[in-house]
């Protein structure tokens, strides 16, 4: 039993999410290409994207409402979009919610691919590097809304996004 509750704690203490310099860029674009089979024109989720042509170049911080519950397949979407637009050339970070990095093989997973933990600090340093990033404020809350309310963000008094849009 003291050896689990030891691994557990290890992990605790994990820093996955906190630095984007963990991101890869081939893993992202291999994961894009993968879940993209999924997604497009007659394939299990239409996916329908427009303005990525539109951007500013980076750093830009992008804000959009969630949803679809733990399969999050807005999130999927969207990565896949994004790399299929701009390929490894243009690094995105997901600010994420804690229980995406939690253990040891989700954190090392989805740090790799670009997820960070939503906070300050974790934006700041990737707007530092350069790097593109997308918030979802209204979290866990947004993904689990009723679908007929799809198109309500529930922040929550989650703001701290827009603080750091001005500075």
């Amino acid at each position: 039993r003291s050896w689990l509750l030891r691994k557990l704690h290890a992990e605790r203490a994990m820093p996955w999410g906190a630095d984007p310099r963990a991101f890869d860029p081939l893993a992202a674009v291999q994961t894009a290409r993968r879940v993209g089979m999924l997604f497009g024109d007659h394939r299990y989720f239409r996916l329908d994207v427009r303005g990525l042509d539109d951007l500013p170049p980076p750093p830009v911080m992008l804000v959009s409402n969630h949803s679809g519950g733990t399969t999050v397949p807005d999130v999927w979407g969207f990565g896949v979009a994004w790399y299929r637009r701009f390929g490894a050339a243009r690094p995105l970070h997901f600010m994420t919610h804690e229980i995406i990095l939690a253990t040891g093989a989700t954190g090392r997973y989805f740090a790799r691919r670009g997820a960070l933990r939503a906070s300050w600090t974790a934006a700041r340093a990737a707007i530092a590097l350069g790097r593109d990033v997308i918030v979802m404020p209204g979290g866990d809350l947004d993904a689990w809304r009723p679908h007929s309310r799809r198109y309500e963000v529930q922040f929550a008094g989650r703001v701290g996004y827009a603080r750091l849009a001005v500075e």
